[in-house]
C-alpha cells in the first residue's frame, strides 16, 4: 500500500509538470501588446500560432538566424529559422518594422503539416488569415480587404476595383496569390499593396507594404499639362560634353515629328532616400507623371530625346534628363539642378515563390542611368550594365539555391554621377523545395548461373515426382487384384 502510495505521489508530481510545462507554451503564444522588449523570434513564434494557425508548441527549433537591415528609412529585423517535429518540418522568415510585422515566409515543407485547426481550401485560409490579422493589428481596414473575399470563388483569375483598392486573384497550377494595391482613378501605387500566396495548398508568403506607405495628393495635373510642362522645361535645358576641342554646351533641340514621339505615364512614387524624397519622407507617395520626348536625330554624345518627371499635384518638375543610347560620357554638369537620384523598378522577381532555380531579373528606370548593380541576399554588389543610357534591361539569375532570397537593385544617373545613386525597394522571394521521385531499382539479367541452377532444380523435383507417381499407380494396382 506503501509502495501504491508513492507511485500516485510521483505521478501527480511528473502530471503537474507537464501541465506548468504546456501552460507556459501556449502562454507565450496568447495574443498580448507587441512591445520593443519582445525578441524578433518570440515574435515570429506568436505571428506563425496566432495568424499562420502553425501548432508552433509541436515544434523544435533550429537554425536561427538574425538579420538587422532597412526598409526604405525604417529599421528592419528579420529572423529565419526552422521547425521540426516528429510528423514534418519547414522553414520560416519573419521581417518586423518599427515592430509591425511586413512579412511572412514560408518555405521547405516536408512531410506533414501541424495546424491548431484543420485546413479547408485556400480562400477559406485567406479569410481566416485577415480576419486573425485584423485583430493582431487592430485595424478594420483589413476587415474591409477580407470582405472583398468574400467577391470571388478562389478558383478564377480575376480583377477588380473596389474603391481605392485593385483586387487580384491570380491562379496557376499550384500557386494562389490574392493581391490588394492602392488606386485612385486608375492610377496605381504598385509599392503600397498586400498580398498572400499559398502553394499547394500551404500557406506560403504574406506582405504588407499598405500600412508603411501613404499617399501625399491627388494628380492635378493632366497628360496634356504634363505635355506642357516638359517641353517648357526643355527650352531651357541644355548639357555639357568634353570634346578634344574643350567642353561644349549642347542646347536648342527639336523634336522628331513622328507618331509616339513624346510619351506620358502616371503613378504615385517617392524617391528612396530621406536627402532626395520630395517632403524627406520617401514612405510619401505622390503622384507623377513621367514624360519621354524624342528629339529629331543624334546629339553630341549619342542623346536621342529628353525626359522629365513632374509631380502631378503641384505640376513641379523634379528631375529633367537626356535620353543617351551609346557613346561617350556626358559630363556631370549636364543638369546641376537635378540632384535626385532616378527611381528604378524590379518587374522580376516577384515578392512569392519560385518553382525553378533560374529567375528572371528585369527592371525598368524613371530615367536614362549609367550603370546598374545588384545585390543578393545582401552580397557584394554584381553589375548588370554599364552602358550610359540604359532605362530597362533583364538578365538572369541562375542556380539559385532553395529557400529564401533577397534582391535589390541600384542604379546612377546618365552621367555618372556617384552622388546620384538610386535604388529599388527590396524583394523578397523564395525557391521551392523540389521533390525528387524515389528512384526505381534497375531490373539487371538474370545471371546464367542461377538459370542453371533453376533449370538442374526443375529437372530433380520432375525426376522425383515421376517416381513418386510410379509407385503410387503400381500400389493401387495390386490393391484391385
Amino acid at each position: 500500500m506503501k509502495h501504491a502510495c508513492m507511485g500516485e505521489h510521483r505521478f501527480s508530481i511528473v502530471l503537474v509538470c507537464l501541465l506548468i510545462v504546456t501552460f507556459g507554451i501556449h502562454g507565450s503564444l496568447v495574443p498580448k501588446a507587441h512591445t520593443a522588449e519582445e525578441t524578433a523570434l518570440e515574435k515570429a513564434m506568436l505571428v506563425l500560432n496566432d495568424l499562420v494557425g502553425l501548432n508552433v508548441a509541436a515544434y523544435n527549433i533550429s537554425n536561427v538566424h538574425l538579420i538587422n537591415e532597412y526598409y526604405l528609412t525604417l529599421p528592419k529585423e528579420v529572423v529565419d529559422f526552422r521547425l521540426t517535429s516528429n510528423q514534418g518540418k519547414l522553414r520560416a522568415s519573419c521581417s518586423f518594422v518599427n515592430n509591425k510585422l511586413l512579412q511572412i515566409y514560408l518555405t521547405d515543407y516536408s512531410g506533414s503539416v501541424s495546424f491548431n485547426q484543420p485546413t479547408t481550401n485556400v480562400l477559406d485560409m485567406a479569410k481566416g488569415f485577415l480576419e486573425r490579422y485584423q485583430a493582431y493589428t487592430g485595424n478594420s481596414f483589413y476587415g474591409e480587404l477580407k470582405s472583398m473575399l468574400d467577391t470571388v470563388t478562389g478558383t478564377e483569375n480575376i480583377i477588380k476595383t473596389m474603391g481605392n483598392v485593385k483586387f487580384e486573384v491570380s491562379i496557376t497550377h499550384t500557386h494562389v496569390t490574392f493581391m490588394w494595391t492602392y488606386t485612385s482613378n486608375g492610377v496605381q501605387a504598385t509599392s503600397k499593396n498586400l498580398f498572400l500566396e499559398y502553394w499547394d495548398g500551404l500557406p506560403k508568403s504574406f506582405m504588407d507594404n499598405w500600412q508603411f506607405k501613404t499617399i501625399g495628393g491627388e494628380p492635378k495635373i493632366s497628360s496634356q499639362e504634363a505635355i506642357a510642362i516638359a517641353l517648357k522645361a526643355l527650352r531651357n535645358f541644355s548639357y555639357e560634353i568634353n570634346t578634344d576641342s574643350g567642353t561644349v554646351t549642347i542646347s536648342q533641340f527639336k523634336i522628331a515629328q513622328v507618331d509616339e514621339a513624346i510619351r506620358t505615364s502616371l503613378s504615385y512614387q517617392n524617391y528612396p532616400e530621406n536627402s532626395t524624397a520630395r517632403g524627406g519622407d520617401p514612405l510619401t507617395l505622390y503622384p507623377s507623371w513621367w514624360v519621354g520626348i524624342g528629339f529629331d536625330k543624334f546629339y553630341p554624345g549619342f542623346v536621342t530625346g529628353v525626359t522629365v518627371s513632374i509631380w502631378a499635384d503641384t505640376g513641379e518638375v523634379s528631375s529633367i534628363g537626356p535620353m543617351v543610347v551609346s557613346g561617350p560620357s556626358i559630363d556631370e554638369s549636364i543638369y546641376a539642378t537635378d540632384t535626385t537620384p532616378p527611381s528604378i523598378a524590379v518587374l522580376s522577381p516577384e515578392n512569392k515563390t519560385y518553382t525553378t532555380n533560374d529567375i528572371l531579373l528585369k527592371f525598368n528606370a524613371s530615367e536614362p542611368v549609367s550603370w546598374v548593380d545588384y545585390s543578393l541576399d545582401g552580397q557584394a554588389n554584381v553589375t548588370i550594365t554599364d552602358r550610359n543610357a540604359t532605362i530597362s534591361g533583364n538578365i538572369t539569375l541562375t542556380g539559385l539555391s532553395e529557400g529564401s532570397h533577397s534582391l535589390k537593385v541600384y542604379d546612377a544617373d546618365a552621367y555618372g554621377s556617384t552622388a546620384n545613386v538610386g535604388a529599388s525597394e527590396t524583394i523578397y522571394f523564395t525557391i521551392a523545395q523540389k521533390t525528387e521521385p524515389e528512384p526505381q531499382p534497375e531490373t539487371e539479367p538474370l545471371p546464367i548461373t542461377w538459370i542453371v541452377v533453376a533449370i538442374t532444380i526443375t529437372a530433380a523435383v520432375g525426376a522425383a515426382l515421376l517416381i513418386y507417381f510410379t509407385k503410387v499407380k503400381k500400389t493401387t494396382g495390386k490393391v484391385e487384384q
